[in-house]
């Protein structure tokens, strides 16, 4: 069937391994949010522009823009919008969301409407909201 792991079981287990071996386990978001000061912000943007356009652009074409159907999109830990704005140049309306208010600056510099949110809580929207959701990292 060309998945990678034979059954849910098996995908279980290795997401739990993964999270034991994580270099994150432990951080929450306050700590996230503080360690993407405005200086890593500004390198991160700078260093992964380029990659993150061209996922961008692969999400473009799984989400199917066209003249008609111009989706609302949430971007889901979109840091400062490198992923967001070649959506919106394509037609979608996006809301970015991250728990980094330094990262957030950036993408609301960039003309992106964004929401600070730990994307491991409940979201702060109302069900059926956005017609879909990216996460591009």
């Amino acid at each position: 069937d060309g998945s990678f792991f034979h059954g849910l079981d098996a995908l279980n287990h290795a997401v739990r391994s993964w999270r034991e071996g994580s270099r994150w386990s432990g951080a929450d978001a306050a700590s996230v949010d503080a360690y993407y000061n405005a200086w890593r912000a500004s390198g991160y943007t700078e260093r992964l522009a380029k990659p993150q356009a061209a996922l961008a652009a692969r999400c473009l074409q799984l989400v199917c823009v066209n003249d008609v159907f111009r989706p609302l999109l949430l971007d889901v830990g979109c840091g400062s919008g490198l992923s967001s704005s070649p959506l919106i140049e394509k037609g979608c309306a996006v809301v970015g969301m991250d728990v980094s208010r330094e990262m957030l600056r950036t993408a609301k510099k960039a003309g992106i409407e964004v929401v600070q949110a730990d994307m491991s809580a409940c979201f702060p929207f109302r069900s059926g909201l956005f017609d879909g959701a990216v996460s591009v990292s």
